[in-house]
């Protein structure tokens, strides 16, 4: 009875292993896998408790990126440590003299090292099977999993590059929204909406298939792809609230909206962050009416035509609702700031 229970845990051990590395590499979209979030909670955990004893910028994206890089990597090593327990298991079950010579068995077997060979047809298929396990692991992630990051990665910077040409580096709301209007293109925004309407379903696949690369910051200090996201969405939304003009297309704009915001949405709870997904026009965002006036001020200064300034204010506000909670829930796990609506600094600074 004994030897069937050390069996049947061992069994259990390799197939969680093998499930949470088929749901994280091979199915990602089926789930949240407690076991690979957790590694990465972990070192994110690490990271800000060391950022907050060295909080210089430079050493704290630094500490990030390093937190995600090893993450990766703990991830084959956990997978095959809670494996190798198993084999070790299951092999001592199936009366090996000892738990040393079951340990060797375990893992000569699913290191593919050849030390130690069991001497029966039963064991061997078990070692065979160890062997398995162990290359189908590390090809999932060295040949599959690390270059779809990589790709995602970089697909997702090169975006984020091209909108500083338009809203400025770092970009903000303000600067692009007077840039397009001394190029008299105001009117001609809808472009940029509708691009970033189709970029926002790429977003929105890449980020909960591959949440890693959510947690993996620009090459740049001060360039966030949460940031760049909050202000192409507030941009949009002063669009809609602010500017009195009359667009090509005010659904382009709002669709954007609406895309960016359930991107966002999606990926926030991917990584158990709390949104409402019916929030309330009125309900409180976390841009603040003064941060919102001196930015109204500022297009008003530089001649951009705008709406009463109270009237815009509510509507901005209310398209602001829908992607608020996640944009600020996103920044603080990223540690980036959510947006830069004025040139004169960022507010919802997740640090």
């Amino acid at each position: 009875m004994l030897s069937v229970i050390q069996f049947a845990l061992g069994l259990c051990l390799v197939g969680i292993i093998l499930m949470s590395a088929i749901r994280t590499v091979v199915l990602p979209h089926a789930g949240s896998v407690r076991m690979t979030r957790a590694v990465f909670r972990v070192f994110r955990y690490v990271a800000n408790v060391y950022a907050k004893v060295d909080s210089a910028p430079t050493r704290r994206h630094g500490l990030m990126q390093f937190s995600v890089a090893a993450g990766l990597l703990a991830l084959p090593v956990l997978w095959l440590t809670v494996a190798l327990g198993g084999y070790t298991l299951m092999f001592q079950s199936l009366g090996t003299d000892s738990w040393r010579d079951s340990y060797d068995l375990a893992g000569s077997s699913l290191f593919t090292l050849g030390f130690a060979k069991p001497d029966d047809l039963v064991r061997l298929t078990l070692a065979f099977s160890a062997s398995m396990l162990a290359i189908s692991i590390l090809a999932l992630l060295l040949v599959t999993y690390l270059p779809t990051i990589y790709q995602a990665y970089t697909a997702r910077e090169s975006f984020l590059t091209s909108f500083e040409t338009i809203a400025g580096d770092p970009p903000n709301v303000v600067d692009m929204i007077i840039r397009a209007y001394e190029l008299e293109s105001l009117d001609r925004l809808s472009g940029i909406w509708i691009g970033w309407r189709e970029w926002f379903a790429d977003l929105r696949e890449s980020h909960t298939a591959l949440p890693a690369v959510a947690f993996l910051g620009s090459s740049r200090v001060d360039r966030s792809w949460v940031a760049t996201v909050g202000t192409l969405l507030d941009a949009a939304s002063a669009s809609l609230a602010i500017l009195d003009h009359e667009p090509d297309s005010v659904a382009d704009a709002a669709l954007c909206v609406r895309a960016g915001s359930l991107a966002l949405r999606d990926i926030a709870e991917y990584l158990s962050i709390d949104v409402d997904h019916d929030p309330r026009p009125d309900d409180p965002i976390s841009v603040t009416r003064a941060d919102f006036d001196t930015a109204y001020d500022t297009l008003v200064a530089a001649g951009v035509p705008v709406n009463d300034r109270d009237d815009a204010w509510v509507a901005w506000a209310g398209w602001r609702v829908n992607y608020d909670a996640a944009l600020v829930g996103l920044a603080r796990i990223t540690a980036s700031s959510t947006t830069r609506l004025t040139t004169s600094g960022a507010y919802g600074d997740a640090s």
